[in-house]
Formats: structure tokens, C-alpha cells, sequence
């Protein structure tokens, strides 16, 4: 039986749409693009067509690169927290880090206008540019530009990086975060994805949102004790009556 293109289109969005709604139906797995299995119990191995340099969201290539994605995501929500609370900015190593990072999810902002979508209504892939660019544009690209301006190198210009001053540019770098919504997706696929236990990845997903919430906390309490005016009378300075030293 043969399908038209638009066919094709909606009877891939169907069996591979994890994180738009559509339950996943990939035969070999989370990068799998074929042997999908449409309503019907009709059966296609071909990809869907798109315009030229338009990559397909569930292209095995694409969700590679999402999965790299996450591991910066990981690094980015556990190191935000606490160079916010603990460190002041300056030229170090992780300062390199950071900013080779910002590079990844920057590249990642180009990718995106070139990466189609699919329509919530029809099940089709939209591969037209200028839909691509507009719906971007009037979602989450300014939230992906804000988290990835390296607020760390503009505070060594307009702080005194010294006497750990610079709050206000920390607080801007705390917009990396945002980043944490690709976490969010994977683990929406995830759940949706036949070959993967919706219960473990259900733990998982809670596992690493105590242990992130936990981390934060400890960094905020730190940032209290070591900002507040008398800091014997925060819960560290109580136990730790001297942790500026210890820290140092």
C-alpha cells in the first residue's frame, strides 16, 4: 500500500511523537526512525521528506544531540547553584568551562531554526523556514538567548570580581537553569517510549529532582550565612562559627 507524502508525514508524527503528545511507536527504540507502525496496523520504512537543510526532530542524529544536550544540562543545573552561592568569577578553568558550554546550547539556538515541528492538529511535520522561525521566535527563544549570554564574563568587566561583589550578575546567571526543560522533555519521551520502564524512569525523574532541590537549598543557605550581617545567627554560622575560614 502506498501513502503520499503527507501521509508519510502524519503516520511518522504519529509513531514517533514522545514529547508532543502522540504515544511512541518506534520499533527499535528512543533513535529509532524506522519500521514504524501507523493506526490501522499499516506499515512504512520510508522517512519523511523535508525541505533541504530542514532536519527532522526524530532524525536518530538529532536526538544524539539532544541526549548530549542533557549531560550539559546536568552540568549547567549543578554548577549554576553553586557558583551563585560559593565562588566569585574570574579567568579559572571553570570559567573556560562555562563558556564552552554557552558555545554548545548557542549552536544548539542556530539548530533549532532548522529543525521542523509538529502541527499539535494535524500530526504533520511543518518544514516551511519561516513557520519554523516564527513559532521559535514567540516561544522559547528568548528565554534560550537570556540562559546563554555569558553573564560571567560581563561581570568580570562591571564588578569587582575581588570582594565578591556582583549580585545582581548572579542572579542573571541563575537563567542558565531554563536550560533544565530539556531534561524535562527526555524524560517525556521517556515515559511514553515502550522500551523504557515508565516506572524506573518515574524514580529516576524523582530522584533528580530531590537531590537538585537539595543542592540548591544547601547552596542558599550558604549564600544567606555568608551575606548576612551577623552570620552566628544563620543556621551555618551557628554550627560553623568560622566556615569563611574553612571554606577558604
Amino acid at each position: 500500500m502506498v501513502f503520499p507524502d503527507a501521509g508519510r508525514n502524519c503516520f511518522s508524527g504519529f509513531c514517533c511523537a514522545g514529547e508532543f503528545g502522540g504515544e511512541s511507536g518506534a520499533r527499535n527504540g528512543f533513535f529509532s526512525r524506522e519500521d514504524l507502525l501507523p493506526s490501522l496496523g499499516a506499515r512504512i520504512n520510508q522517512s519523511a521528506e523535508l525541505r533541504k537543510y530542514i532536519v527532522s526532530p526524530f532524525d536518530p542524529r538529532y536526538r544524539a544531540w539532544e541526549v548530549f544536550l542533557v549531560f550539559l544540562v546536568i552540568y549547567s543545573a549543578w554548577i549554576s547553584p553553586f557558583e551563585f552561592a560559593f565562588l566569585t568569577y574570574k579567568e579559572d578553568a571553570l570559567f573556560i568551562i562555562d563558556n564552552i558550554v554557552n558555545c554548545f546550547f548557542a549552536i544548539d539556538i542556530s539548530l533549532t531554526f532548522f529543525v521542523a515541528y509538529l502541527d499539535t492538529h494535524s500530526y504533520l511535520l511543518v518544514d516551511d523556514p519561516r513557520k519554523i522561525a516564527t513559532r521559535y521566535v514567540s516561544t522559547w527563544f528568548i528565554f534560550d538567548v537570556g540562559s546563554t549570554v555569558p553573564i560571567q564574563a560581563l561581570s568580570l568587566h562591571f564588578t569587582d570580581h575581588e570582594t565578591r561583589g556582583g549580585l545582581g550578575f548572579k542572579l542573571l546567571s541563575m537563567l542558565r537553569l531554563w536550560r533544565l526543560r530539556h531534561v524535562s522533555a527526555l524524560f517525556a519521551r521517556l515515559e511514553k517510549d515502550i522500551w523504557f520502564s515508565y516506572f524506573w524512569t518515574r524514580c529516576t525523574k524523582l530522584i533528580s529532582v530531590t537531590l537538585f532541590a537539595v543542592h540548591c537549598a544547601g547552596c542558599v543557605n550558604y549564600m544567606i550565612a555568608e551575606r548576612y550581617p551577623d552570620p552566628k545567627r544563620t543556621w551555618i554560622g551557628a554550627v560553623y562559627p568560622n566556615f569563611r575560614e574553612e571554606r577558604d
